[in-house]
């Protein structure tokens, strides 16, 4: 297992994170009203001239690519053994027949998806920049009809703390995720933060009295973030030294070993060498920009705001975003990730209605692409 070392300092993203929240589903907002919620939910270190915050968020630390980490003979090991698994035939397509890069994903099965019997998988992008990397593990079940014929759940042994240490190691060690890139909370107790790790358990029970339950499966969510040179919050004092990156990494395991991963969008990244601190913009323009964005979607009450900063990707060359030169690379794009959760009216006692909520990003920088939504974060 991994040794984990953290300090508080890991999540020090949390310093620069803003919020606003609203209780009544009466009040409709205009744009001034959205405005002054935006402002108020904008972290303290966003200010009116955000050139020097610009400069050191495009100086974010990146480990080694998967393009040069991946090792499918070491998944392939990890998941058939020594068992030859059979590979889709258009695995080797990494380009269109227009000569872009290929967007799809190999795929390695062992096994049939359908019937009873075991089954394995592991797909990834043909272009590993696109960082999307998923496993399956199914055992073989009974054939017989019935729940007495199926053997009794096996609760798992782990805690929380080796659920996280085994995911980790799995994620860096055999799928090649930089360690550097996924920081966690420390590990001891009293330090305050839970740990990425929630229990999938089953209830056991006669009709509807659930008479036991059993823990069988522990589920580690793997955050990415990078390092940034410090950055101090005006407000707390406290010191902002990573930031939330795209991609995440979910990991199942029991006491067998790792059962399922899914690793979505977990980008190469360069660092972007048209970066120009000087088109930062202002306080203004971002309150501006966001407030009309969320007016623009309909958003007139509005029950909580949470605006965090962050990293993007964007393509080095937008009039050429398939580029041979960089099949699939993505260069840093400072932003703000903002979640945005409307107010929910109640229409009855015990029925409430209301429009989904979303988490977009909005880029620090002017000229550049406008609010995306946050897809596998």
């Amino acid at each position: 297992m991994l040794k984990m070392k953290m300090t508080a300092a890991a999540l020090a993203m949390l310093a620069a994170t803003g919020a606003w929240a609203q209780s009544r589903d009466d009040i409709v907002l205009d744009i001034k009203q959205i405005e002054e919620i935006v402002n108020a939910a904008l972290p303290p270190v966003i200010g009116e001239s955000n050139a020097e915050l610009v400069r050191k968020l495009g100086q974010a630390k990146l480990g080694t690519p998967l393009s040069k980490s991946f090792d499918i003979k070491k998944v392939q090991t990890a998941v058939f053994g020594r068992n030859a698994a059979a590979r889709a035939a258009d695995c080797d397509r990494t380009k269109t027949s227009a000569g872009e890069a290929d967007d799809g994903e190999c795929t390695l099965t062992r096994g049939t998806p359908e019937g009873n019997g075991a089954f394995q998988l592991v797909s990834f992008s043909k272009n590993i920049g696109n960082g999307n990397i998923k496993i399956l593990k199914r055992p073989a079940s009974p054939t017989e009809d019935g729940l007495d014929k199926w053997p009794k759940p096996v609760a798992t042994k782990l805690t929380d703390a080796d659920a996280l240490g085994k995911a980790l190691a799995f994620a860096t060690e055999t799928l090649g995720l930089p360690k550097g890139e996924i920081p966690l909370p420390p590990t001891s107790s009293t330090a305050g933060f839970k740990l990425p790790v929630r229990t999938l358990a089953l209830g056991l029970g006669d009709g509807e009295k659930t008479t036991d339950t059993i823990a069988v499966q522990k589920i580690v969510t793997l955050q990415r973030a990078l390092e940034i040179p410090e950055i101090k919050d005006p407000a707390s004092g406290r010191s902002l030294t990573q930031v939330l990156a795209p991609g995440r990494a979910v990991v199942v395991l029991d006491d067998a070993g790792v059962q399922q991963v899914h690793v979505a969008n977990w980008h190469e990244l360069v660092a972007n060498p048209k970066l120009d601190p000087a088109q930062a913009k202002s306080r203004a323009q971002l309150v501006r920009e966001i407030a009309q964005d969320l007016a623009d979607e309909g958003l007139t009450q509005i029950s909580s705001v949470k605006i965090l900063i962050g990293l993007n990707d964007g393509y080095p060359n937008p009039d050429d975003p398939n580029s041979p030169q960089c099949a699939r690379c993505f260069v840093i794009d400072p932003s703000l990730i903002v979640s945005v959760t409307p107010v929910a009216k109640a229409e009855r006692p015990t029925q409430s209605f209301g429009t989904a909520g979303f988490v977009r990003q909005y880029s620090l920088l002017n000229g550049a692409r406008q609010s995306e939504e946050v897809v596998g974060r």
